[in-house]
């Protein structure tokens, strides 16, 4: 009897302890399933930030849209007009990439008026026609010198065709584009450096050059340029650099111009053994292509009579320019898919700008920056978003006087996803702790590997503009501005990496 009570008590202790247990496990779950972020908590977090103090003198904006119903599920101020820095490349590629296909080329030829006679001589002049490619020769691309290769091309081309002297000119026509390479309220401490390198109907390695610059020992140590490449003889480089802190990374300034041979270089590199290599912009791409090729074709003993030059030069001389040419030889482009892919992954300027004077080429009839601002409002409008309140000044974002509201950009890569390129456009866009501008970020959170997102930055303006997906597989689209902030950039940018980190964690 007593055994059997014994047992009576170790079951019902049992039966208590398994229902402490489950009591427990369903606080347990109810207390998991409470903490779980809901838009409510989103839109609080969003509203805290606009009350930060490093915003009290500047401004948030915010839309965030589901890409099946087109719903907005959260917002603030998405109707504001705001800088959108190089998120705005997004309309530009999305547009090019719609307008043109993802398996579209660019070509460049080599042309020639004139005759060639019995001895190998070419009674005319020979010319590289641009045809828009924002990637001839570009290291991104290509691995190894390219540049070099591309002359070698050009140069065995000639040969093939028996040409072993040019009575005449080699002449870079990038005629295809309008002569305003850049916009006109660019900032002018950005035009000499290698990000404002601007378009080019002819463009080549990128419309930029490398300058090697050895320090000083110390720190206020004149620097000294070492050399430059590609070969830039015929810029004069005014050297102002001094030595900087080891470590102190660059803080080199290069002012200088479309089309003037002078570049001044100010500021500091830091102090280190071997020489620092800063980036400027190429003054006059096509005149760049005509001068290199000349040069190779001088070191192979092709001779040219004459001094490179460009048909915009020729014509500022009133010298005639023969639009009826023979073609020699052609190079086509990477895939625009491809080229779109590195414009937005590594938000290369130059590339955004070729792209925008094609789409207006392609819609308009002519490859001016007008053109494609206007296209690419076009295709907006046929998206059917209103574009009130959306001012274009570039293609690339550079310019602080471009204005676009979240709401606008949200809707824009909404409507991509029904595009036939789609998934191309998609794929050029950073991932979130993996690839481009946003690779170091969004480690160990709900974001990294799952968002998408093109990264915007210049003075006083962060920005970030794309996708994600929630636990079921839903696609959104989402635009986060800030403008005017009262912090370091590095703090603006942490703020808003934790407020897309919770956008990620939400339950939709």
């Amino acid at each position: 009897m007593r055994t059997r009570r014994k047992n009576l008590v170790k079951q019902f202790v049992s039966i208590i302890y398994f229902i402490l247990l489950l009591t427990i496990d369903l606080n347990a779950y109810s207390q998991k399933k409470s903490d779980k972020v809901s838009v409510a908590n989103l839109n609080e977090e969003l509203l805290k930030l606009s009350k930060d103090d490093v915003l009290k003198n500047g401004s948030l904006g915010f839309c965030l849209v589901s890409v099946k119903t087109g719903e907005v599920i959260a917002q603030y101020k998405s109707n504001s007009s705001m800088i959108p820095a190089s998120t705005l490349k997004v309309l530009t590629t999305g547009t090019a990439l719609s307008l043109l296909g993802k398996k579209y080329h660019f070509t460049t030829k080599l042309e020639y008026d004139g005759n060639i006679d019995n001895s190998g001589t070419l009674h005319g002049n020979l010319y590289i026609t641009g045809g828009g490619d924002p990637a001839l020769a570009s290291e991104i691309f290509y691995n190894g010198n390219k540049l070099d290769d591309l002359l070698n091309r050009w140069t065995n081309a000639l040969k093939s065709k028996g040409i072993k002297k040019i009575e005449g000119k080699i002449i870079g026509d990038a005629g295809i584009f309008d002569e305003s390479p850049i916009s006109s309220n660019w900032v002018w401490g950005d035009i000499g450096n290698y990000y404002a390198a601007g378009a080019s109907g002819l463009s080549i390695y990128e419309n930029m050059f490398k300058v090697f610059i050895q320090p000083g020992t110390s720190q206020g140590d004149s620097a000294k340029v070492v050399k430059t490449f590609p070969d830039m003889k015929f810029v004069e480089l005014v050297n102002k650099v001094k030595t900087g802190l080891p470590k102190s990374g660059d803080n080199v300034v290069i002012y200088g111009s479309p089309f003037s041979n002078k570049r001044i270089l100010t500021g500091t590199v830091p102090a280190q053994k071997d020489p620092f290599i800063v980036k400027a912009s190429m003054p006059d791409p096509a005149y760049f292509c005509a001068y290199s090729f000349c040069s190779k074709l001088k070191d192979v003993n092709v001779m040219v009579s004459s001094e490179p030059s460009t048909t915009r030069i020729m014509k500022e001389m009133n010298l005639p320019v023969e639009e009826n040419r023979k073609t020699l030889y052609s190079i086509q482009s990477p895939s625009l898919d491809s080229i779109i892919y590195f414009t937005n992954m590594f938000s290369i300027n130059s590339y955004a700008e070729n792209l925008l004077r094609t789409a207006g080429l392609k819609n308009k009839g002519n490859g001016t920056a007008f053109s494609g601002i206007s296209t690419v409002k076009e295709f907006m409008r046929k998206m059917g978003i209103v574009t009130e309140g959306l001012k274009l000044q570039d293609g690339s974002g550079l310019s602080p006087l471009n204005l676009v509201t979240p709401y606008q950009m949200t809707m824009f890569l909404k409507q991509m996803t029904k595009e036939p390129d789609f998934n191309a456009f998609y794929k050029s866009l950073p991932v979130a702790g993996l690839t481009g501008s946003i690779r170091r970020n969004f480690k160990n959170t709900s974001a990294h590997g799952n968002l998408r997102a093109k990264s915007g930055y210049i003075t006083g303006v962060r920005s970030y503009a794309g996708y994600f997906e929630d636990n079921k597989g839903e696609k959104y689209a989402f635009t986060l501005i800030v403008n005017n902030y009262n912090c370091s950039p590095y703090a603006m940018k942490k703020k808003l990496e934790e407020l897309m980190t919770i956008m990620t964690e939400t339950e939709y």
